[in-house]
């Protein structure tokens, strides 16, 4: 009892000495100044500090996602730090979505599949800018600051972005959208040197400087660059990787711009781990699964890709309702590829049938351009955000491809103990890439978030004008409408029901392979229509 006592006592003396103190420093700042203290937070993140409040609407720009009537996520540089290896695709830290899987077990590429319908670099958008990205490449991790991931009906929202995906030739329709935001300056001055180490031995170093500068901190810098080499998990795969970004903004009263420009240069030698059946496959028994740490790479399987790309983005105060905003963005990139074709092929028993060796030197380019203009406006009780752009993206794209027997021998081997490949054999040179196809698309835009009470509407529509011109086979020309709509209801401020659709065309299909009846024929371009009805 006696114990009890004095530890009430010692409760009630430390509580005493604690509000003197605060006191103390209450008495202190009312009578002088204090040096300043800079917390940086951001009241748009949850706790945890992994996922954000707020997302990007397309044209509309940054919305609550309580607000947003399809599933949205939005990631932090957090989320990427915590949950990604930047030996590893960017999908590793994706897979976090529920609708998002893996879709491949090799680093040669970047492939996902977002509600089971394959994606990569090429439905990524920068800064608000599509297709600066490639099968190949997606947006290096440690220039995120956040991404903004988008499973559901948005197609009508966001603009036109280019068809070739490089998966399935832009056959299938994306199924949502991921955008990447990169870092920019904050108001405390950043100095970061990072080091990693994984896999087998791949070690990397990152550089991670930001200043603001002016008598408001108007302008900013952020200089992000990657080194990187050595050894994967995977027996025999190394990453090789080094790049530099630099982004610089500028904030004022009425207007605020970016500038993002990069180089990269990405090279994986080894990680050949695509299989298929032949053509010719007929047993309904599948050999037994191999062991992981199996090699299935010759010397020089290797695929390397490098350039440079850059991201405008700008937005300028009409008055307190009206806006206008413009989004550029220009890639290039070029490399090689040298490996078993883009699978191995096998038999019941496990053995390499079929397979012969491949050779490829490509190139690509693409921009884009968007303008618009948005803002808000009262009808009586209702409330509109509205926005209209026009938008145009182009790209071009060069390959050359050689698939051949190397010294007229089949590659041979087999799952469970790896190729078989001609010993002395030298890869051929063959030149650059010749012109594939170029690819132009025209948009117009219009959206309305309609506001009453507890209850929003979203009503918008793109028209696509798409013009493919192939220089080696057909081309096609589309003329379609990608409608979105969407209602969400409140009851409270924490909780939203909501309903979405939406509307989006593939570019449309040659039909390939002596085993179908109409082969050569062009096929219309693939509606793809989602519902989705959910409670957040």
């Amino acid at each position: 009892m006696l114990k009890n006592k004095k530890a009430l006592v010692m409760s009630v003396l430390c509580a005493v000495a604690s509000v003197g103190f605060v006191m103390s420093a209450s008495a202190e700042t009312m009578h002088g100044n204090l040096d300043e203290v800079v917390v940086e937070g951001s009241k748009d993140v949850l706790p945890g500090g992994n996922v954000r409040t707020t997302a990007k609407l397309g044209v509309l720009g940054d919305k609550s996602v309580m607000d947003i009537p399809y599933s949205e996520m939005s990631m932090t540089a957090k989320a990427v730090e915590t949950y990604g290896d930047p030996s590893q695709p960017l999908a590793n830290v994706l897979m976090n979505n529920p609708s998002i899987r893996t879709s491949t077990t090799s680093p040669m590429y970047t492939d996902f599949s977002m509600r089971g319908i394959n994606m990569n670099g090429n439905h990524m958008m920068l800064n608000g800018v599509p297709s600066l990205f490639y099968q190949f490449t997606t947006p290096p991790s440690h220039i995120i600051d956040r991404i903004d991931i988008t499973s559901g009906p948005n197609a009508g929202v966001n603009g036109v972005n280019m068809s070739n995906n490089g998966t399935n030739s832009g056959a299938t329709p994306a199924p949502g959208t991921i955008n990447i935001v990169t870092k920019r300056a904050t108001d405390t001055p950043v100095n970061r040197y990072t080091q990693t180490f994984s896999g087998r031995g791949n070690a990397g170093e990152f550089i991670d400087v930001g200043r603001r500068f002016g008598e408001k901190n108007e302008w900013g810098i952020r200089v992000n660059a990657e080194y990187m080499e050595g050894g994967l998990a995977l027996p025999g795969t190394e990453k090789n990787e080094k790049n530099i970004f630099i982004n610089m903004d500028h904030r004022g009263d009425n207007s605020t711009t970016n500038l993002l420009a990069g180089y990269f240069d990405l090279r994986v030698n080894g990680g050949q781990r695509w299989f298929s059946l032949p053509n010719s496959y007929s047993s309904i028994v599948l050999p037994d699964a191999p062991d992981s740490k199996n090699n299935y790479d010759f010397n020089g399987t290797t695929k390397y890709v490098h350039g440079y790309l850059a991201t405008l983005n700008h937005e300028h105060k009409l008055d307190d309702t009206w806006s206008y905003f413009a989004n550029m963005g220009y890639s290039r990139r070029s490399g090689n590829k040298d490996n078993q074709g883009a699978s191995i092929k096998f038999d019941e028993h496990g053995n390499f049938v079929g397979n012969q060796f491949n050779q490829q030197n490509e190139e690509g380019k693409n921009a884009y351009v968007q303008f618009g203009l948005k803002g808000n406006l009262e009808t009586g009780a209702v409330k509109h955000d509205l926005a209209l752009s026009v938008d145009r993206s182009w790209a071009r794209y060069w390959n050359k491809s050689k698939s051949y027997k190397p010294n007229g021998q089949e590659i041979l081997g087999n799952l469970y103990d790896g190729i078989i490949f001609p010993d002395n054999y030298v890869l051929q040179s063959f030149g650059d890439g010749t012109p594939q196809w170029e690819e132009t698309n025209i948009g117009l835009t219009i959206a309305d978030t309609i506001s009453y009470g507890k209850a929003s509407m979203l009503l918008a529509a793109s028209r696509k004008h798409e013009n493919f011109e192939s220089f080696t086979g057909k081309s096609f020309k589309n003329d379609n409408i990608l409608p979105t709509y969407g209602l969400t209801y409140k009851p409270v401020e924490n909780m939203a029901f909501y309903y979405g659709h939406t509307e989006s065309f593939s570019r449309g299909l040659v039909v390939s392979g002596n085993n179908y009846t109409n082969n050569g024929e062009t096929m219309g371009p693939v509606k793809s229509k989602q519902n989705e009805i959910g409670v957040k």
